[in-house]
């Protein structure tokens, strides 16, 4: 997304979640840019990244009819969806297109994949992450880009639609995630371009709302803060997250059941804040020493899980075949290596996880040191080096 300018926030694009529900986080982001802290972990987004632009390559191809290849893997899921719908619709198949947001033109975002046909459209949204399930019903994202393409109108036009969309004519956002194990991969939410415009105009008003500085609140919720980046900092969630601890306090007994039953709603937002927290402290004491006056170091007391020695994945895959020539070492879906606990546990028979454990191909990490409040640090000669020295 294209930046605005620094007077007005920089982080309400369609893509955030949290901003039509909890209206003061954009503003409390761009004043406290200078504590969000990176991601370090860019793995996951580079996976993704490479999804998308093979998902790319490979519909492109199609629509120049080069008769490519499909995808191998689960991304084939995708694919197989966009070009089978393009052929049922028989429309203008649009690949990762980038439109203007309707509500604000300096926001730029990208649409993975639209076919646009006579009192048709659908937007088709590639969602590569393996954690969490993401619902296309009244999904400000999707509708955001179905709207922004609809109000930018030169794609329909493209295909010779030039009139306005008529209140009945069938919008539908689709969302695919092929490698989400935990639901059908492919959801669809079907509306009408009327119910869509209601509904995004609920957003618009909310947005503009949101510009002026007026009616701004705290809305903290497991929904709002999951991906807000002011999580660790927040006053308003992390107050919001102690009340649910400081209830929980004192027998369970006595505690009615209609509370307790409140209380287990929230237990996995409590688990989430606590291990925010921990992220936080950890990375604000690595990276920002300011905190050593709090926080130190302390032997770890726990072996890391078993990996593999440093040895290539080839190297590895040529061993494990002629230790075990039986059995395919490599993820089905993803074309990499198993771990080794999920080749000991799940792929092994008794007697050959035996010949496993004895290979000399895995070993236990030692315990890495982990950070403890500052009263909670060893003397020097039962502790390690301050590592913040």
């Amino acid at each position: 997304m294209s930046q605005l300018p620094h007077s007005r926030p920089v982080l309400l694009r369609p893509s955030d979640k949290a901003w039509p529900e909890c209206s003061a986080a954009p503003w409390l982001l761009q004043e406290n840019s200078d504590r969000v802290l990176q991601d370090t972990d860019e793995a996951w987004s580079t996976e993704g990244t490479t999804a998308h632009q093979r998902a790319e390559d490979y519909l492109n191809a199609y629509e120049r009819g080069d008769g490519p290849e499909p995808p191998e893997d689960a991304l084939r899921i995708y694919t197989d969806y966009v070009t089978s719908q393009h052929a049922l619709l028989d429309g203008t198949l649009l690949v990762e297109h980038r439109c203007s947001c309707f509500y604000d033109p300096e926001y730029l975002g990208t649409v993975d994949a639209a076919i646009i046909a006579p009192h048709h459209l659908q937007i088709i949204d590639l969602k590569w992450g393996t954690g969490v399930d993401v619902s296309p019903i009244r999904n400000t994202q999707t509708a955001n880009y179905a709207r922004s393409l609809i109000e930018s109108r030169a794609p329909l036009r493209e295909i010779g639609i030039d009139e306005p969309l008529l209140d009945d004519d069938v919008i539908q956002v689709t969302i695919i995630q092929p490698r989400y194990r935990g639901s059908t991969p492919i959801k669809s939410w079907i509306v009408t371009w009327q119910e869509l415009r209601e509904f995004t105009d609920l957003l618009q008003s909310k947005a503009e709302l949101i510009y002026a500085r007026k009616n701004l609140r705290f809305e903290p919720s497991e929904g709002t803060c999951q991906f807000c980046d002011a999580k660790p900092w927040c006053t308003a969630h992390n107050q919001w997250a102690l009340d649910n601890v400081e209830s929980m306090q004192g027998s369970l007994s006595a505690i009615k059941p209609e509370t307790l039953a409140e209380l287990y709603k929230g237990r996995k937002a409590i688990t989430k804040w606590i291990a925010t927290m921990e992220k936080h402290v950890a990375r604000s004491v690595s990276e920002r020493g300011y905190m050593s006056k709090f926080f130190g170091w302390a032997p770890g007391t726990r072996k890391g899980n078993t990996a593999w020695v440093d040895m290539s994945e080839s190297a590895l895959t040529a061993r494990l075949q002629a230790l075990f020539p039986n059995f395919e070492p490599q993820d089905a879906y993803k074309k990499t290596l198993l771990s080794p606990t999920q080749i000991r546990d799940k792929v092994l028979d008794p007697l050959d996880a035996e010949t496993f454990n004895n290979s000399g191909l895995t070993y236990r990490p030692d315990p890495k040191p982990t950070i403890v409040p500052i009263e909670e640090v060893p003397p020097p000669d039962e502790g390690i080096t301050d590592l913040l020295a």
